[in-house]
């Protein structure tokens, strides 16, 4: 009886227009994603510099990219499991914190192979931030608006590359590329924000309380989406492996492409990039706007 008199005077957990609560939550997870994709940005641009001042060639960074993105694919189990055990907002934390630490200490790495173990280490906490995070907005944002709010949350990933592009054309001249991943320390500073702006999702409070009769084992069940919408998860993930897929050849290999291939030097590679991707963030807002025009009426 206590549980539904204290769920009965909680306010809804969506509704059909923005608050200023689900505005920051918004926010803060966009930025989240903005520097996830700033710290794995950082290798792609500098690749060229890399193969050159290590004398290795594109292949090494090519077995770099792929291990370490398939470390990161632990984080993607892991950091769900503990958001459902002890909260979304402390998991939240944890991973900002953890990538912007450890990519801080990749700016250290004196050949490929400390590349690959910090980059492997700093994955691990990068893709357990992404699903945190859209589950955290899923859970905030209005019912009616909720596809735009995660295209422009994922929308954080062209604005980190481009983040990520202009900050190397100041700074890579300067004092060189290992400035960019120190530099990456500074998304830490989301933590204050987090810690002062962000309650527990209500949504967490009661899948606990279930969660608590079912028993600790249920909890961690990682599959279970998967046996109860077979459908909807097989779609999803043949989707998102496809998007990825995509995202990822494009962005590992295009700056290696322009700077070297099609000699137009580091800075020249950057600013086209920059200005490709101020154009995406656009795409991703346009397109969950147009989903949730659209096909409002079927869900």
């Amino acid at each position: 009886m206590a549980l539904l008199s204290t769920e009965s005077v909680r306010p809804p957990l969506t509704a059909n227009r923005w608050t200023a609560y689900s505005l920051t939550v918004w926010a803060i997870c966009m930025l989240g994603f903005a520097f996830d994709i700033y710290e794995g940005t950082i290798m792609q641009l500098v690749t060229p510099i890399l193969i050159k001042e290590w004398g290795i060639v594109p292949a090494t960074m090519g077995y770099i990219t792929t291990v370490s993105a398939w470390v990161g694919l632990i984080g993607v189990f892991i950091f769900p499991a503990l958001a459902d055990l002890y909260g979304r907002r402390p998991i939240l934390i944890l991973t900002i914190l953890g990538y912007s630490l450890f990519t801080g200490f990749t700016g250290f790495a004196q050949g490929p192979l400390q590349l690959l173990i910090f980059t492997s280490i700093t994955r691990i906490t990068l893709r357990g931030e992404t699903p945190v995070g859209m589950v955290m907005v899923s859970e905030t944002a209005p019912t009616k608006w909720r596809a735009t709010a995660l295209g422009g949350l994922v929308g954080g990933y062209p604005f980190g590359y481009m983040l990520c592009s202009l900050t190397a054309l100041a700074v890579v001249p300067l004092w060189g590329w290992r400035a960019l991943y120190w530099l990456g320390i500074l998304p830490a500073l989301l933590v204050l924000w987090v810690r002062l702006g962000v309650r527990e999702s209500a949504r967490f409070e009661r899948v606990t309380a279930a969660m608590l009769k079912e028993g600790l084992r249920r909890r961690l069940d990682i599959w279970s989406p998967v046996r109860q919408y077979p459908r909807e998860m097989a779609t999803a993930s043949l989707l998102y492996f496809f998007y990825l897929f995509t995202w990822i050849g494009w962005s590992a290999w295009m700056p290696q492409f322009l700077a070297n291939e099609k000699h137009l030097g580091f800075q020249t590679a950057a600013s086209y990039l920059s200005i490709w991707m101020f154009c995406a963030i656009f795409a991703y807002y346009l397109c969950g706007w147009l989903r949730d025009l659209v096909l409002a009426d079927a869900m």
